[in-house]
């Protein structure tokens, strides 16, 4: 008596992504920061079906827990590749 029934939790829009990227000898290069920005950029609920889209860099920062000097230096690398195309806060992947 008393206790409330739990209430799901949505579990968002599935996105899959492909498994060979794991074996990516690019992808395997990036540093862990960059490897799980990527990721969450990728499989995150900022994605569409476009790859292209608006962020929030300071709330991202802050769930991946990362410092200002962290992410910036996990989006220089991700542009470097280039695993994303950044503009301000319009993010483009392009093989996603």
């Amino acid at each position: 008596m008393g206790t409330k029934p739990k209430v799901p939790i949505s579990r968002g829009i599935y996105k899959a992504i492909f498994s060979r990227l794991f074996e990516d000898e690019d992808f395997r290069t990036l540093s862990p920061r960059a490897k799980l920005l990527f990721l969450f950029l990728r499989q995150g609920r900022y994605c569409n079906i476009a790859c292209l889209f608006r962020v929030s860099w300071e709330h991202i920062r802050q769930l991946l827990n990362m410092s200002r000097k962290q992410l910036k230096s996990a989006i220089d690398e991700l542009e470097l590749k280039p695993w994303i195309e950044v503009e301000n806060d319009i993010v483009f992947i392009p093989h996603g």
